[in-house]
């Protein structure tokens, strides 16, 4: 693993140097740090020592696999991590903000996550 240099806001962790994302999105007071896909993806490339075209086919991979579970209503379980699964949304009402009328919200499935225990302990 190379190290990359220090550039102020960086986190370090197991798997190297992290380098903080900011995005116009981000509106809450105070530093907001996010890590999307490709740092995802160099990140573990760093650590493990692999490719990134390796990593990234392992990552859409499990991300691919994840969503088929879901699709067909299975819950995915990662042990000390967290788990993935399908709630319903009922049906309910709703008012059109601009003409104040009542509107019908048909019900709807979603996507959860639940984190783990491990993972709670963790971010503590």
């Amino acid at each position: 693993m190379v190290d990359a240099p220090a550039i102020a806001g960086d986190k370090t962790s197991p798997y190297g140097v992290f380098r903080p994302v900011r995005r116009p999105s981000d509106t809450a007071v105070g530093d907001i740090i996010s890590m999307n896909k490709s740092d995802l993806i160099s990140t573990v490339a760093r650590a493990t020592g692999q490719h990134q075209g390796d990593v990234a086919k392992t990552v859409d991979g499990i991300l691919a696999t994840i969503k088929d579970a879901l699709t067909q209503g299975n819950d995915v379980r990662l042990l000390g991590f967290g788990t993935f699964s399908v709630g319903q949304r009922a049906a309910s009402q709703a008012r059109n903000p601009q003409t104040g009328a009542t509107i019908q919200v048909p019900a709807s499935k979603q996507a959860r996550f639940k984190a783990g225990k491990a993972l709670k302990a963790a971010i503590k």
